[in-house]
């Protein structure tokens, strides 16, 4: 689910369906005001500033939130240098779209929105990425296949670029279990 606030999206890989609730729903089972078919299944997106994002085997963007089942403002394949494999994660954070390139075994980012005459500013190479989460300052991205449990790394946004690792967390013992 993707909310704003004041809007809320669901969207299911299963059948494919996105529910979109005009305001947030403040009783049980209510009904969304739209239900759209999506052409495929969708496994992540990203909700900012009324910009809806939505990462399958291809990126949707809306550049308005579709409140009456507008279709998306573009659907992207590729980029100027990248065909994109399987998208399994998007972040968005008003300056740079993260994308999680699951079968490239890499994160993509762009300065802003990419469409197709973009350039990806920095590759970083992810086992099998899967979801991504930014709030501006921290990019922190889960490879939920790659391996037993998966894995989290993180990056401070201000020290992305090509070939920069990352900081792996979620593995090993806790802290409260190191000191005993």
């Amino acid at each position: 689910p993707y909310t704003d606030g004041k809007h809320l999206v669901v969207v299911s890989d299963f059948d494919r369906l996105m529910h979109i609730y005009r305001a947030i729903p403040d009783e049980s089972n209510a009904p969304p005001d739209v239900v759209y078919q999506l052409p495929e299944s969708t496994w992540d997106g990203e909700l900012y500033n009324g910009t809806l994002l939505l990462a399958g085997r291809m990126l949707y963007v809306w550049k308005t939130l579709p409140l009456h089942g507008e279709k998306p403002d573009a659907m992207i394949r590729r980029t100027k240098d990248l065909e994109f494999r399987d998208l399994r994660g998007v972040a968005y954070d008003g300056t740079y779209t993260y994308i999680a390139d699951r079968d490239g075994n890499r994160v993509l980012v762009y300065k802003g929105i990419p469409d197709e005459s973009s350039s990806a500013v920095v590759t970083l190479d992810v086992q099998q990425p899967t979801r991504l989460s930014t709030d501006g300052t921290y990019l922190a991205v889960a490879s939920t296949e790659a391996g037993a449990g998966g894995s989290v790394t993180i990056w401070k946004n201000a020290d992305i670029s090509t070939g920069v690792k990352g900081v792996l967390v979620g593995r090993g013992k806790t802290r409260s279990e190191e000191h005993t």
